[in-house]
């Protein structure tokens, strides 16, 4: 018999089945509707007890367990204290979703991937991104919001109009560019637009 069996037989009342940590890191804090629930679920992933988090933080052991207990919700300062030490900005603690970053901001691969998960893009749509990507022509450029959205439009645009896959991915590229280049330029507030490389011309 195993020792399992052999504990469950005995009903020894210390044993409480444990997730895996697979499990555990599969949960998302930020999928829990409230923000007390993101910061206990948050807590749990990093493995840090309430008496870690006030001792980090200096937030009143009471208070976090009140937000466990889920009658009180925290407000930004006390997020803003909380978040450095669970992984996430407040602003994810508050919503429950990471910010969108401004159109001319450059992206993560981790960011880049999210604007793909938000565009519903098609596995054949990232697979003609990744390929983007990992060409002389995509590894050299500043990938922005606007850049991946601009190639996903463009490249999908392109396919439903029966052009060919490279062809579309090199329309995709274009689009993309010139995306980039228009939001760079609101955001700096210019309006005169720089040339597709990034260089001026005058």
């Amino acid at each position: 018999m195993s020792a399992l069996a052999q504990t469950l037989e005995c009903g020894d009342p210390t044993w409480v089945p444990r997730k895996s940590a697979e499990s555990n890191q599969a949960a998302d804090p930020l999928a829990e509707p409230t923000p007390a629930m993101r910061v206990i679920a948050a807590m749990k992933v990093r493995r840090i007890t309430k008496s870690k988090l006030m001792q980090l933080t200096g937030i009143a052991w009471s208070t976090i367990h009140a937000w466990s207990q889920g009658r009180y919700q925290p407000d930004r300062e006390r997020l803003e204290m909380v978040a450095p030490h669970l992984g996430y900005g407040w602003e994810e603690l508050m919503l429950g979703r990471r910010p969108v970053k401004p159109d001319a901001a450059r992206l993560t691969m981790e960011e880049r991937t999210d604007v793909l998960d938000e565009l519903d893009a098609s596995p054949d749509e990232r697979r003609a991104w990744g390929e983007h990507e990992a060409s002389p022509a995509g590894r050299h450029q500043r990938v922005t919001r606007a850049y991946v959205v601009a190639f996903v439009e463009a490249y999908r645009t392109a396919i439903a109009k029966g052009i060919g896959r490279e062809e579309a991915i090199d329309a995709g590229w274009h689009a993309a560019v010139s995306a980039t280049a228009a939001a760079t330029a609101k955001a700096e507030g210019r309006t005169r637009l720089e040339p597709p490389d990034g260089r001026d011309d005058g």
